[in-house]
């Protein structure tokens, strides 16, 4: 029982970031839970045995106006040794996290209307479907060399309409003006949806883990964590293409449409920094009763199933590649699972009753693994200019798992 409340959020604010280690480094935001953020506090004593359920519900929110909201719900069973160094727990954890709503900087047109010479404009909003910061502008479709409808300004037409690839999609014309008399595209709201979709980002995971405290000459922590992360948003940092833009992103610059040149953008999938499984088991013993007494010996093991590939076309207005996804977000499958196994040793020479003398080792990736963990994920270099390392890795360094390496340390104690 905690009588005080601020110390009762201090340890939710503990309890909903410790268990959080499981997480590949992609996810490292996610166990930045603010203390300030937890909200409410449950835990419920009346579960048979041991078992506890602790509920942390918790709202943050970041810059601007958007808004992040994410859950964890848990079992928790710890032994209480008269010992307390003999501690071992086990946690079940269900984590929750999605976006209520994102800031993003928005231009309300199409990219056949900024091809066609409709001036865009930008504003930064909270971006959803039902968005009106805009005069949407008034569009004629047309076969490729055809005439153009006679609304239309005979400035803003696009003949033809064509995607990376070449293809003719057809053609289009604009009005000058929208339905409410203001220009095409004019910052001013006409009393009908932009055409944006909503923003959404969904983080579900269960995790399971175990843990034992130091006693006997040995200790563990090993955890497993089952996730998904879906959605058409990542955040104020777009791994896809290395964009460093938060709230200034190209993922809503332009509306969805008549002809596709945005592809799956908008459509929700497998976003690419979802890894669906991950598992870490670290342990350590220190020998006693030999002649290598207080040699410590650690072993770490991760392994992480691989990350989606997309297929990215390049932008049709911007021209940059690594822009639009085709296919659906994850269409070419997924990276190779990887992984590592770690040693540590160390042993102490007493120099003095206070003093030792500590060398050391630290092996990594012993096994020598070197699978592919990054591929080039752009069809094209730019718009129409096809890439010819598309699907191969991306980098000596990054694109593979490092191989075996070590380090070796001397430590005095006193």
């Amino acid at each position: 029982v905690v009588l005080d409340m601020d110390e009762a959020r201090r340890i939710a604010a503990r309890r909903a970031v410790d268990p959080l280690r499981a997480d590949a480094r992609e996810h490292e935001e996610r166990r930045r839970l603010d203390e300030g953020a937890v909200l409410r506090v449950d835990v419920v004593d009346f579960l048979p045995g041991e078992w506890k359920l602790h509920r942390i519900a918790a709202i943050r929110c970041g810059e601007g106006r958007s808004l992040r909201s994410p859950e964890r719900v848990g079992l928790k069973k710890d032994s209480s040794p008269r010992d307390l160094r003999e501690q071992r727990g086990i946690q079940v954890v269900h984590d929750l996290d999605r976006f209520g709503r994102i800031v993003e900087d928005t231009g309300g047109i199409s990219p056949e209307a900024a091809n066609a010479g409709v001036v865009q404009n930008f504003v930064i909003a909270n971006v959803t479907k039902s968005l009106d910061a805009f005069t949407n502008p008034i569009s004629h479709t047309f076969p490729s060399g055809g005439t153009p409808d006679p609304r239309c300004d005979p400035n803003l037409v696009l003949d033809p309409v064509t995607d990376t690839f070449g293809n003719n999609l057809g053609a289009v014309c604009f009005e000058t003006k929208g339905v409410n008399g203001q220009a095409a595209g004019a910052p001013i709201p006409d009393g009908v949806p932009d055409g944006f979709p909503n923003a959404s980002r969904v983080y579900k995971a269960l995790e399971i883990e175990v843990n034992k405290a130091f006693s006997k000459n040995w200790q563990l922590r090993a955890n497993y964590r089952l996730a998904k992360l879906f959605g058409n948003f990542e955040g104020a940092f777009r791994n896809d293409n290395g964009q460093t833009d938060p709230s200034i992103s190209s993922l809503f610059d332009f509306t969805e449409g008549q002809f596709n040149l945005l592809g799956d953008q908008f459509k929700p999938g497998v976003l690419n920094t979802d890894r669906r499984h991950i598992a870490n088991i670290y342990t350590s013993y220190v020998l006693g009763g030999t002649r290598f007494q207080g040699m410590t010996l650690g072993l770490g093991v991760r392994v992480e199933s691989g990350i989606p590939i997309n297929d990215l076309k390049a932008h049709p207005v911007y021209l940059n590649a690594g822009e639009v996804p085709v296919g659906g977000r994850g269409a070419l499958g997924r990276t190779s699972p990887d992984g590592s196994m770690d040693v540590h040793v160390d042993y102490p020479f007493k120099v003095s009753e206070k003093k030792r003398l500590r060398f050391g080792a630290d092996l990594f990736n012993i096994f020598d693994f070197r699978k592919q963990l990054r591929v080039d994920q752009n069809e094209d270099l730019q718009f129409s200019v096809l890439n010819t390392d598309f699907r191969k890795p991306v980098g000596r360094i990054t694109g593979f798992e490092r191989p075996f390496y070590a380090r070796t340390f001397v430590r005095f104690e006193f």
